[in-house]
């Protein structure tokens, strides 16, 4: 399968349990992928077992988490990532922070569900929309910046963060 050029979003599950498809070509304008947008598929299936420990990335994208994770994990994204995909770092339990540059432009659903080691983040310029439940149950959640940028925040985007006392909305980060 080959994508066009122009394509730049894909959705949740999209190609999800379609397991003759083998092959997947991307374009350069692809800005999000969705929650499990190939997951049961032979193309995943062989892709994720070539790629090394850490940060999977589907183009610019930063798709996945493979390994295990240490605790007290960083995380510094690629200057060069687009989008955070859905469910790209959920149940990372022992993440405790990240970098997302300010080349990144959506942070999908789900994207950091029970990350319960998350103490804060800082939500660039950049980024437009916060997915539905990204951030939901980070119970180490402290404080939140959010960019100027962002025109969408999804439902319960934060919920469940228990020790969420502070956020700043629209700072010049």
């Amino acid at each position: 399968m080959v994508f066009p050029d122009a394509l730049e979003k894909i959705g949740e599950e999209a190609f999800y349990g379609i397991p003759t498809l083998e092959s997947i070509q991307f374009g350069n304008s692809l800005r999000e992928i969705g929650y499990r947008a190939f997951h049961n598929t032979a193309w995943y299936d062989t892709w994720y077992e070539t790629q090394p420990d850490g940060v999977v990335y589907l183009g610019k994208i930063a798709y996945t988490y493979k390994g295990d994770m240490p605790k007290g994990t960083t995380i510094l994204l690629d200057d060069e990532t687009v989008g955070i995909a859905g469910a790209a770092f959920s149940n990372c339990f022992n993440l405790s922070s990240i970098y997302i540059p300010q080349t990144v432009t959506s942070i999908g659903k789900y994207a950091f569900y029970d990350c319960y080691g998350l103490t804060s983040v800082t939500i660039p310029n950049s980024v437009t929309s916060i997915g539905e439940w990204a951030f939901r149950n980070c119970s180490g959640l402290m404080s939140v910046t959010i960019g100027s940028g962002v025109t969408s925040i999804g439902k319960n985007a934060f919920s469940c963060g228990i020790k969420l006392s502070t956020v700043n909305v629209n700072m010049n980060i």
